[in-house]
């Protein structure tokens, strides 16, 4: 006998004798008892893929959990779930009346962001290279030293030496906002201001696709991404800082970092407005000012859930001046970020020590000399500012000459060096006699001259090195002078 409703049920036992015996009553009571009212928290999760959840089941005494992909147990009030695809769970409670409840919970998985740091690069030493990452929506290099900005995708790197650089780039997964583009018009948010088509006032806002319908000084402007309605929210800022301008409720994953984004743009010039994010009613990152009139900005920071599984999203206006402030808001997204990362290597060559030997620096006129370039670094190849292009050179300048050689070695650096080799000019010099016809048995004075001051002279005829020497030939003789 199956009883189905509650109450008291009586029992009568009869057997053959009856009745001469009397028959036996029991009594049974049947009380109904509530179905358990199970939950889970958080009540949904969104996971990068590779990460996990911790999921605990709140109003009954077991519970069991299906399917078991990705769980660490399939009994229990706390499990942990790490799936690989997006999963919903099936978790039953069951209380000490045996009494059941289902409820499902549902995962989402978002793949990782392609990460590319870009190919290895190579630079000689002092110079710099421009990086080039991709497959994210925000950037990090590190280290961040000897970068131009290691928060872009493609920063100036002018590393000393030769260094790897992990780029750490975060996309976004799904958005948990409802209605943030505002094209199903007055919906799913709050707002501390008023909702009016005329925004003459300060504090009142409208949903519309030209900011010029709602006020006929503000701008024509075209909503952030045009859509079928092509709505934005358009307001007219009050003068009091804080002031929730759009706030929802949302359900986040524990221990996940989101990102909190918005498009903004002036519809008129005067005073732009000067917004903030704001989570639970705690102020999040800077403050960031409207650009100019119709021209659309994403601004956005990032917040870490900790224990929480909701949040109350904010934008508020922190502008103190009453006259502008007025401002159209589009696209507003609140979404986990998923981590990939990637390196790249820069190599640093080294510049070559180039030096250059000579087998003499200082020659005369019409006279030579040997030029030897060496490097530090083999396989060096030779560029002389002559145009020869072999590591000895033979020279023979006609007046004092600067020589330089640039050095390049197989990687592609260079270095460079240089020597003077000094010409000294030859002397002109002029011999006389006086006289030139002498008799037999008579003398004549020889005398030399140079243009040069300090110019030694010998003599042929061994009359030695004077400038002025005094011969007595006994026959025609010539002498020769050097200088």
């Amino acid at each position: 006998f199956y009883a189905f409703d509650s109450g008291t049920y009586i029992l009568e036992v009869r057997d053959s004798t009856y009745p001469a015996c009397l028959a036996i009553f029991d009594t049974v009571v049947v009380i109904e008892k509530d179905i358990p009212n199970i939950y889970i928290l958080p009540s949904q999760a969104g996971l990068c893929l590779g990460g996990y959840v911790e999921l605990n089941a709140y109003g009954a005494q077991t519970y069991s959990w299906t399917p078991p992909l990705g769980l660490s147990s399939t009994y229990g009030d706390n499990v942990i779930a790490s799936p690989d695809t997006t999963t919903i769970y099936n978790v039953i409670g069951v209380d000490e009346y045996g009494c059941k409840d289902t409820i499902k919970v549902l995962v989402e998985i978002f793949p990782l962001p392609y990460v590319n740091a870009g190919p290895d690069q190579y630079i000689c030493d002092g110079d710099s290279i421009q990086l080039n990452g991709s497959g994210a929506w925000i950037y990090e290099w590190t280290p961040s030293t000897n970068l131009s900005n290691p928060y872009i995708s493609n920063p100036i790197a002018y590393p000393d030496n030769t260094t790897t650089y992990y780029l750490i780039g975060k996309s976004l997964g799904s958005n948990v906002i409802i209605n943030g583009d505002f094209e199903n018009g007055n919906v799913d948010f709050t707002t501390e201001y008023n909702y009016n088509i005329d925004l003459i006032p300060e504090g009142n806002y409208y949903i519309t696709n030209n900011p010029h319908n709602c006020h006929p000084n503000f701008a024509r402007c075209n909503d952030h991404t045009p859509g079928p309605a092509n709505q934005m929210m358009v307001i007219n800022g009050s003068s009091n800082p804080g002031t929730k301008v759009w706030c929802q409720n949302v359900l986040v994953t524990p221990n996940t970092e989101y990102a909190f984004s918005t498009w903004l743009t002036s519809v008129h010039p005067l005073n732009p407005a000067v917004l903030q994010f704001s989570i639970n009613d705690v102020l999040l990152g800077s403050p960031f000012v409207a650009p100019d009139t119709c021209n659309w900005i994403q601004f956005y920071e990032t917040w870490y859930s900790n224990f929480n599984t909701t949040a109350e999203i904010c934008i508020v206006n922190q502008t103190l001046i009453l006259n502008g402030n007025d401002f159209a808001i589009d696209d507003i997204y609140f979404a986990p970020l998923c981590e990939g990362i990637d390196s790249v290597t820069v190599f640093v060559n080294p510049l070559p020590e180039v030096e250059i030997t000579a087998s003499s620096n200082v020659i005369c006129d019409e006279q030579h000399t040997q030029l030897t370039a060496s490097s530090d670094i083999p396989g060096t190849t030779y560029q002389w500012n002559n145009g020869e292009t072999t590591a000895m050179i033979d020279v023979s300048p006609t007046a004092t000459t600067t020589y330089s050689v640039t050095g390049t070695t197989p990687e592609g650096c260079t270095g460079t060096a240089e020597v003077t080799v000094i010409v000294h000019p030859l002397p002109t010099i002029s011999a006389s006699a006086d006289p030139t016809e002498i008799c037999l048995g008579e003398s004549s004075d020889l005398m030399v001259s140079s243009d040069i001051t300090g110019t030694t002279f010998n003599w042929s005829n061994g009359l030695g090195t004077n400038s002025n020497v005094t011969v007595s030939p006994t026959a025609t003789t010539t002498y020769s002078v050097t200088g």
